[in-house]
């Protein structure tokens, strides 16, 4: 499991930090700790490469179902090594789910 990147930390919230903290005490035998610190560092990478998730609410969903899909892809593929690849777009799935409860998108009129 990777530790985390201090690369993006300098765009984190006060109260990211503070959980990152917490996890970092624990990342070391904790595994739930340590998959959390990597959600972190994709999700710090997903905020630099896309400040938006979607142009609105509906966007982000596609976004979250296109992340689905290749987890989906993955499963069906079931070639040698499909768990790690599973397990890279499952991190995409929640990285974009939690971009989503966060409201990471445009709030278009329709939404």
């Amino acid at each position: 499991m990777p530790k985390w990147d201090r690369k993006y930390e300098e765009t984190l919230t006060l109260p990211e930090k503070w959980v990152v903290e917490a996890l970092r005490e624990h990342e070391d035998g904790n595994d739930i700790a340590t998959v959390l610190l990597g959600d972190l560092n994709r999700l710090q990478e997903a905020r630099a490469k896309h400040p938006r998730v979607g142009e609105n609410v509906y966007h982000a969903l596609g976004a979250l179902s296109a992340e689905h899909g290749e987890v989906c892809q993955e499963l069906e593929k079931h070639r040698e090594g499909w768990e790690a690849r599973m397990d890279e777009e499952l991190k995409d799935v929640r990285v974009v789910a939690l971009r989503m409860s966060l409201r990471e998108y445009e709030r278009g009129e329709d939404a």
